[in-house]
C-alpha cells in the first residue's frame, strides 16, 4: 500500500514541474490551484478543499517522498547515492510546491533563491532559473550528507 501511495506522489511532483516546462505558462498552473484553494468545502461541507489541498501538499506528498527514499535505501547501497535520491526528491517536492501554491510554496525554494538571482536574467521561462537550481542545490546538499555519513561509518 505504501508503494502505491509513494508512486502517486511522485507522479504528482513530477506532472507539475514537466506541465510548467510543457506549457511554459506558470499562470495556468496557479489559476488551477487558486480555483481548486477557492472551491467550495468537501465532506459535508465541514472541510474546505484548499485545506485538504494544502494538507496533501505539505504533510501526505513529502510523507510519502520518505517512504521511497527509506524504502530504496538497501537498493542504493553507497550514502551518496542514498543523499543524491533523498536531494531529488526533496528538490521536486519543493518546485511542485513553489509551482503549485501561490505565495506561501515559495518557502521550502529559498535555498534555491540564492544561486536562481545569480542565473535568472533573461531566461524563457520565467521559473526555470529557480527550478533548476532548488534541483541543483538539493542534489548537492544530499552529495554533502551522503559524504558525511560515509565518514562517519569509516570510523
Amino acid at each position: 500500500m505504501s508503494g502505491v501511495f509513494s508512486g502517486l506522489c511522485f507522479v504528482w511532483v513530477f506532472s507539475v514541474p514537466v506541465y510548467y516546462c510543457v506549457t511554459s505558462d506558470g499562470d495556468a498552473i496557479v489559476q488551477m490551484t487558486r480555483s481548486i484553494l477557492d472551491s467550495g468545502a468537501v465532506f459535508d461541507s465541514r472541510i474546505p478543499v484548499g485545506l485538504v489541498f494544502l494538507f496533501l501538499q505539505f504533510f501526505a506528498i513529502p510523507y510519502g517522498l520518505c517512504i521511497a527514499v527509506l524504502a530504496a535505501r538497501p537498493r542504493l547501497g553507497s550514502p551518496v547515492r542514498q543523499g543524491v535520491f533523498a536531494g531529488l526528491c526533496y528538490g521536486m517536492w519543493a518546485n511542485t510546491v513553489f509551482l503549485a501554491i501561490p505565495y506561501l510554496g515559495a518557502y521550502p525554494s529559498i535555498f534555491g533563491f540564492g544561486l536562481a538571482t545569480l542565473w535568472g536574467k533573461g531566461a524563457s521561462l520565467r521559473h526555470l532559473p529557480l527550478l533548476a537550481s532548488n534541483m541543483f542545490v538539493a542534489v548537492l546538499f544530499g552529495v554533502v550528507l551522503g559524504f558525511r555519513r560515509m565518514q562517519a561509518r569509516r570510523r
